[in-house]
């Protein structure tokens, strides 16, 4: 069955999870590992979350997460059959730590990816349900990474000109 890797860091927490598919249709999937990394004590003294101290936080972190849910899980890269990560809404430079972490883990372990909402994502129902059309579910062609974002023509730059 499909193993997804799951990465989450839109905000002042750093986390990732293991979900297989399974056959059971009431509840067609199974959570394998789940860790949180959590920024509390960080910006409490300062009343509120930081999004400079928040993203600098993922990148210490993140490494981190993510072996520690493929050791509790069980698995490594090569059993993966796809990687999600959260794309927005979130604080920017926290969003592109996991992005980026995403895309860089995703390219040498040859391993389909997707992005999704927190929002869609938060829908899925939490008891195991299958997510539907509107729930965040990846696309049914998942991402290579390297596949081009976009299929059009890259824009033409006019060259500089002189200034009299």
């Amino acid at each position: 069955m499909s193993l997804i890797l799951g990465i989450e860091t839109s905000c002042d927490e750093t986390a990732a999870s293991v979900v297989e598919e399974v056959v059971d249709e009431a509840r067609p999937w199974r959570l394998r590992s789940s860790v949180v990394a959590s920024q509390v004590d960080i910006h409490r003294e300062w009343g509120g979350v930081v999004p400079e101290l928040a993203s600098r936080q993922h990148v210490r972190d993140i490494c981190g997460v993510v072996e520690r849910a493929l050791g509790d899980a069980g698995v490594g890269w090569p059993a993966l059959d796809a990687l999600a990560v959260t794309q927005g809404p979130g604080l920017v430079g926290s969003l592109l730590v996991g992005v980026a972490f995403a895309k860089a883990a995703a390219w040498p372990s040859r391993v389909r990816w997707c992005r999704c909402t927190t929002r869609r994502a938060h829908r899925v129902d939490l008891a195991g349900a299958r997510p539907g059309p509107a729930a965040g579910r990846c696309p049914r062609r998942l991402r290579r990474p390297h596949q081009p974002l976009s299929r059009s023509r890259p824009r033409r730059v006019p060259p500089a000109r002189a200034h009299p």
